[in-house]
């Protein structure tokens, strides 16, 4: 393992210039020149020098580590969101924590562990409703460790970002990505435009069902929202081309038989968007046009901000952009799941 007696010895400068240089957050009253900082952390890399957090922190005191509690969901957006976390914190030598739950109480027994173990900061998702009695336990934790990052607060926990306003949030634009659905439903020249979910789930899919609504009308259409149930009974007309969204991949994937029935046939008559490239959307037959949620670069960004927030920088609140992928449910290609990269996409 290299170490900072190496970096120094290598370059002829003291050991403490060397800490000072590739230190995140250095004395201010400890200035290394631009050209002799840029030099050690050049040759810091060359050499593989890793720096040991867990000592470094634990020297102040305090714990390296990461802690990151996420919903109870096996689905690629939570898979994605951790390999992205794992990434950025290995690629910074940061430990990271997983905790797991599926309700407000498996939160506050989080919060309550998280009071009693050192650690750095947290990345999270909020819980969806936050009673006087939960606001007030994470206020105390929030007091405890002030480096708190919120994630995805605009489509599960709006009110949060409100109550705690001054914690940065790092969301998904749904919006945007239901402008691209509008969009790219224009572009097949569809004749009628129709909006489909389920009525409970309306509240965390607005953001992404009002981008759809306001394009269209933006451009002189108008969308149709139905349910599910209205749906099955909707008495599709022969010769006009119909475009649907479905605020879900689930709730799209679901629609098949029911086309099959009706011997409507997908990428012809039907033009079907889902939303939130889960992984059955690229296996299903035809293969679903859908906007994908980038929660592995998601991970990515909210590492880099956590660090940067360890290290006494402000951070801001930021909003990614979704794609959308064209596929044959939209009379595009069909992808191959192991080069996903490679596909037609609508930015």
């Amino acid at each position: 393992m290299v170490k900072l007696t190496d970096i120094a010895k290598a370059l002829g400068l003291n050991v403490s210039v060397v800490s000072r240089a590739l230190n995140p957050n250095p004395d201010k009253n400890a200035v290394v020149k631009k050209e002799t900082a840029e030099l050690i952390r050049k040759t810091a890399a060359e050499m593989g020098y890793v720096p040991n957090r867990q000592a470094a922190f634990l020297g102040k005191g305090r714990g390296a580590t990461i802690f990151c509690y996420l919903p109870d969901v096996s689905t690629r957006l939570i898979n994605d969101l951790m390999f992205g976390i794992t990434e950025e914190a290995g690629r910074e030598n940061f430990p990271v924590n997983f905790f797991f739950g599926k309700n407000i109480d498996d939160f506050k027994k989080f919060l309550n562990h998280g009071k009693r173990l050192p650690h750095t900061g947290l990345i999270t998702f909020p819980p969806g409703k936050m009673s006087s009695e939960m606001q007030e336990l994470f206020q105390q934790y929030y007091e405890k460790c002030s480096n708190i990052l919120f994630l995805n607060t605009i489509s599960n926990a709006p009110n949060t970002a409100e109550i705690f306003a001054d914690i940065p949030t790092l969301n998904i634009d749904d919006c945007y990505g239901g402008m691209l659905v509008g969009k790219h439903l224009m572009q097949c020249k569809c004749d009628e435009f129709l909006m489909i979910g389920e009525v409970r789930q309306r509240a965390i899919f607005a953001e992404r069902e009002r981008g759809f609504a306001e394009y269209l009308q933006a451009n002189g259409r108008e969308s149709r929202k139905i349910s599910f149930a209205e749906f099955e009974v909707f008495d599709f007309v022969k010769g006009r081309k119909y475009g649907i969204f479905a605020d879900s991949d689930y709730v799209a994937l679901n629609t098949y038989p029911i086309f099959a029935h009706k011997n409507l046939i997908l990428g012809k008559d039907i033009f079907l968007v889902g939303f939130d490239d889960i992984f059955y959307s690229r296996i299903s037959n035809p293969s679903l046009t859908t906007v994908h949620q980038p929660t592995r670069l998601e991970g990515h960004v909210a590492v880099r901000k956590m660090i940067n927030m360890i290290f006494g920088k402000t951070e801001k609140s930021e909003t990614l952009k979704p794609f959308l992928c064209l596929r044959e449910s939209t009379n595009g290609n069909r992808p191959d799941p192991e080069h996903l990269e490679q596909e037609d996409c609508l930015r």
